[in-house]
């Protein structure tokens, strides 16, 4: 039986304090409880709570021992588990890499083990969020040429995103805004990197891009057969937490875009036959008239 209370060791809620107390985790006999949050943690009595000491030297050394022990699939594991949104992620990192030193590589053939099963399902969610929003992000060019997208994720999935979107668009500058974690991942055609959104003003709206919305609008609502729509089959393949910064799916009863909205193909036949008859011709003219008039442009 352990003397005395169960340690506790609080964590700074940054990546290299976690690994730093990870590492420190091993100078106590018997090892600490669990590991949690600083910022999150409600104490309770029976246990005793340890501070531990961020060390960008002691996070080094546990991320070369994972490397090394449990191999680079597991790193990546923990890199992504800690990503996620969830209160216990600190704990859930914490277990893996305990059972990760005793086991090695063989832990990636323990998938009934709790401790690993947890970490799976965390990295499957994470996985999982950073893949939609490679469908669904919607750049839209600014005053100066830069092009900006707003997400709203659960997860820290910025940091998967940003070398996606940099190996399609090497000479075209961007930004990617995260509003739910007030960061912004920019893209200078030359380097990416992620940086605070705090006080963020997005540049106006290029005077195209408006046109462009418009037409991509245009073009979604046009080939939707109205007697297949399905809403249940819609929501589960496009999740409606993410309708918010669709283009397609804003403004659906309404144009705020009127003013520079480009006219669609029924608007310019109408356009043609009324400009035929106020040029003195009474009847709409055949297929040959009109061939005649294309070949005349």
């Amino acid at each position: 039986m352990p003397d005395g209370p169960a340690v506790v060791l609080l964590y700074d809620d940054t990546f290299e304090g976690l690994l730093s107390a990870v590492f420190q985790s091993y100078s106590f006999h018997p090892a600490p409880e669990t590991v949690e949050s600083g910022s999150l943690c409600q104490q309770k009595l029976g246990c005793r709570y340890v501070e531990a000491i961020p060390s960008e030297e002691q996070a080094e050394r546990v991320i070369a021992g994972i490397r090394k022990t449990m191999g680079w699939a597991a790193y990546e594991k923990v890199w992504t588990a800690f990503q996620s949104a969830f209160e216990d992620k600190g704990d859930a990192v914490y277990q893996y890499i305990r059972i990760g030193m005793r086991v090695g590589r063989g832990i990636h053939q323990k998938i009934t083990d709790p401790r690993v099963m947890r970490v799976d399902k965390i990295c499957a969610l994470v996985g999982r969020e950073a893949g939609m929003f490679r469908q669904f992000i919607r750049f839209s060019k600014r005053a100066g040429g830069v092009y900006y997208a707003p997400i709203s994720p659960e997860h820290q999935v910025l940091p998967m995103l940003m070398p996606h979107f940099c190996s399609r668009f090497s000479i075209q500058p961007f930004m990617i805004h995260d509003k739910t974690h007030n960061q912004a991942g920019i893209w200078d055609a030359k380097d990416w990197y992620i940086t605070s959104a705090e006080g963020l003003l997005p540049p106006e709206a290029a005077e195209d891009d408006r046109a462009y919305q418009r037409m991509w609008k245009s073009f979604y609502d046009t080939i939707a057969i109205r007697e297949r729509i399905n809403p249940v089959c819609r929501r589960n393949h496009m999740p409606k937490k993410y309708w918010k910064d669709l283009t397609e799916m804003q403004w659906k009863n309404e144009d705020p875009y009127q003013e520079s909205r480009i006219p669609l193909p029924s608007e310019l036949s109408a356009q043609m036959v009324k400009g035929l008859s106020q040029g003195g011709i009474s009847q709409s003219p055949g297929l040959g008239s009109l061939e005649r008039m294309i070949g005349e442009e």
